[in-house]
């Protein structure tokens, strides 16, 4: 029986074929986490960033606000009724 010839090329596509599988996965796994970053950024830091710029918004109207004795105040109106 004539013993067979080790197939340098097999090897070789069996590996290139792995390597290939193995960075198809870890793209796919850094899409995921970029959703989630994506995510994460869209439902909780935007809002908590947007809330912040309307509070500092709201000191820098009541800072500005002429506050003399001379001058009546304006009406405030209850915005809840």
């Amino acid at each position: 029986m004539k013993p067979r010839r080790f197939n340098v090329e097999l090897v070789l596509n069996k590996v290139h074929r792995g390597i290939v599988w193995g960075c198809i996965g870890l793209t796919g796994y850094g899409f995921y986490l970029a959703g989630l970053r994506v995510y994460r950024y869209h439902t909780v830091l935007k809002p908590i960033g947007e809330e912040r710029r309307r509070l500092q918004e709201a000191d820098l109207l009541v800072e500005g606000r002429d506050t003399s004795e001379f001058l009546p105040e304006a009406p405030v109106f209850n915005e809840k009724q």
